[in-house]
């Protein structure tokens, strides 16, 4: 397991970046970037979905559609890293659109990566705050679901308590929010793990 030290603050999610895309900017707030990634448009209901989406502006994000684009989407956003969004996003899609293929149609990624070390907002906050809260040689953790619940620990003199506590919260969070859970937030849980905790990362 990878040990991430203070002066090189990293996730252990790997290939946060985008920069593998090829489509074209097609808009921009000061805190996020829209890229759409499909040729297919959007139609009928899609349409307000995705202008909601786009009013969201929560990064990451993905928005999915159906090959025709008519009618069927999936979205997730403010998700802790872009690999969660498009895996949430496109199982949502599938999920309202059974049996009908679904592809991905638009991404929201920070803006400026660098300032957030390629991390969401929302999760190099809580990264930062574990860094803060842990003395030079304890140890910290994180650990979060696709839906990002998430649980954290911070100066334990043992690695093994660290990632202990955090999981635990985690996983406790997680169980709060599963019993709330819709019929299709429970089919999206079967395909992608939605409530499932997995570490991010250690820290010291």
């Amino acid at each position: 397991m990878r040990i991430i030290p203070r002066s090189a603050l990293v996730t252990l999610v790997a290939a946060l970046s985008l920069s593998a895309c090829s489509s074209s900017l097609t808009g921009s707030t000061s805190a996020t970037e829209l890229e759409i990634q499909s040729s297919v448009g959007v139609s009928g209901k899609a349409v307000g979905a995705f202008d909601e989406f786009k009013q969201r502006n929560r990064a990451y994000g993905a928005f999915y559609v159906t090959r025709s684009g008519k009618g069927g989407w999936g979205s997730s956003d403010n998700a802790y890293t872009v690999e969660d969004a498009k895996a949430v996003g496109e199982a949502f899609c599938k999920a309202h659109n059974e049996g009908r293929p679904c592809r991905l149609y638009a991404t929201l990624s920070p803006k400026n990566p660098e300032a957030t070390r390629g991390m969401s907002p929302t999760m190099y906050k809580r990264v930062t705050e574990v860094e803060r809260e842990t003395t030079n040689g304890n140890w910290g953790a994180i650990f979060a679901t696709p839906n990002k619940q998430s649980g954290w620990s911070t100066n334990y003199q043992s690695k093994k308590d660290a990632e202990d506590s955090a999981r635990r919260e985690c996983e406790e969070v997680a169980s709060e929010a599963f019993k709330e859970a819709t019929p299709v937030q429970k089919r999206v849980h079967e395909m992608v793990g939605l409530y499932d905790c997995k570490l991010i990362g250690f820290y010291r």
